[in-house]
């Protein structure tokens, strides 16, 4: 984990914050309870990612950016280590490797659930939908971005414990 620190600021910190809480519009990597909440949920690492291994494999493909897939297998497993620490997962002491992996338990791990919409909503579907006398002549009056649909920022409300 001490070794991913300094490769985190090193390699990492100029776009994610020294803390992993993120800068300019590059993304918040740490934070937990209540980064869920609200409008804009923060999907975190600490919040949202379901496994280690999703962390480790995005970190070995696509990091650091613009100059992905040029860390070490070793390099990898430090960075995740020490994002991990920073979201409370791991102690400082922790060591990530191959085998240490499958004993993390993140925080988000339940919070997947399989689609099941074919089995439990099959009987809504229709088999043989209308597909005759459709409208032919649609026409676009304008874009989302020159209608301006995002909603305007509402002030937050307080997360229930």
């Amino acid at each position: 984990m001490k070794d991913g620190e300094g490769l985190y600021t090193q390699r990492c910190a100029g776009c994610h914050g020294d803390f992993g809480e993120g800068l300019g519009r590059w993304p918040a990597l740490s934070g937990r309870a209540g980064t869920l909440a609200g409008d804009r949920p923060v999907k975190t690492i600490g919040s949202y990612w379901p496994y280690a291994s999703t962390l480790i494999d995005y970190v070995r493909r696509a990091q650091p950016f613009g100059d992905a897939q040029s860390l070490s297998n070793d390099e990898v497993y430090a960075v995740a280590a020490y994002l991990l620490f920073l979201n409370d997962i791991v102690d400082e002491d922790f060591e990530l490797t191959k085998e240490t992996f499958r004993k993390i338990s993140m925080p988000n791990e339940r919070g997947f659930h399989d689609d099941d919409r074919e089995t439990t909503e099959r009987a809504f579907w229709n088999p043989n939908p209308c597909m005759t006398d459709c409208k032919t002549d649609i026409k676009i009056i304008d874009r989302a971005r020159i209608l301006d649909v995002t909603p305007a920022a509402r002030p937050r409300r307080q997360a229930i414990d």
